[in-house]
């Protein structure tokens, strides 16, 4: 694959499905580190340095809140320059995105299922601008779903991320309505769906969540921390959730609640009559 000089390193389509950014360490001559959390943004453009800035002063706040209050575990950070850094790779033309690269073996990692990650970010994209904020908290999410089970269906990780995004960044994310309309469009289907991204389906699937926090866990959205590392290893996150469920209740008997709360409860989450321009 021919890959853009280091000055106009800008990906098409085509090259973004195969570019893998650790086979590329000269594109990273640019570089920002965070003096409060093990974070590093990697950058081609030394133009591009407040746009770094300003990503990493949102990765500090999700780390704060979602790892810091909400209690997830730590990334465990893909880092073959041996900073043990998590990695964040600013580059034009890819989508946002979480990436494993394999395994975590290590003595103190008793789960088979926790993953190395780093992030890609096309911070100029589609999910920039004002969405920039919602974006990162999204994908963050990712890298600590990694940390406890990699091997969960895509569903739940949306439905997770999705939360997270809408509990700290409400309002934000373009795709809002859009998802709403795809996932309220289909009760017949299954919350727990994995439709393999046909459709904004898994991510309109977040407000199974919300719902769980309103009704049984005290409007508290630690709940979700805990939910994952029940998810560890061989269990599921439904069979997680069954363990944290009160008075014998099980996912089956959540859903069924759901199919009613879910037009009847809360109505702005009914429906939405069109998707705004």
């Amino acid at each position: 694959m021919s890959i853009p000089a280091y000055s106009q390193l800008v990906l098409s389509p085509k090259e973004a499905e195969d570019f893998n950014p650790f086979e590329h360490p000269e594109y990273w001559k640019e570089v920002q580190y965070s003096n409060q959390v093990p974070v590093a943004v990697r950058f081609t453009h030394r133009e591009d340095r407040e746009m770094a800035l300003s990503v990493m002063k949102t990765l500090e706040i999700a780390w704060a809140l979602q790892i810091g209050k909400m209690g997830f575990l730590p990334p465990f950070a893909a880092d073959p320059t041996g900073e043990d850094k998590f990695q964040v790779f600013l580059i034009r033309g890819l989508k946002p995105a979480v990436e494993v690269t394999g395994p975590v073996v290590r003595p103190d990692v008793s789960w088979k299922t926790a993953y190395l990650s780093y992030m890609v970010v096309n911070a100029w994209g589609q999910y920039a601008g004002s969405a920039l904020q919602s974006t990162l908290q999204h994908e963050f999410n990712h890298a600590l779903q990694a940390a406890d089970d990699w091997n969960e269906p895509g569903s739940i990780f949306e439905m997770s991320s999705n939360f997270i995004q809408e509990k700290i960044r409400p309002g934000e994310n373009p795709d809002y309505h859009i998802e709403i309309k795809d996932f309220q469009s289909h009760p017949e289907k299954p919350v727990h769906l994995y439709d393999d991204y046909k459709s904004y389906f898994m991510y309109g699937s977040y407000i199974y969540l919300s719902f769980l926090e309103q009704n049984y866990f005290s409007k508290d959205p630690h709940f979700l921390a805990e939910l994952w590392e029940g998810a560890r290893g061989p269990a599921t996150w439904i069979d997680s959730l069954n363990k944290m469920l009160p008075n014998g209740k099980t996912y089956i008997d959540t859903v069924v609640e759901f199919a009613r709360w879910r037009f009847d409860g809360d109505r702005s989450l009914s429906l939405p009559e069109e998707h705004p321009a």
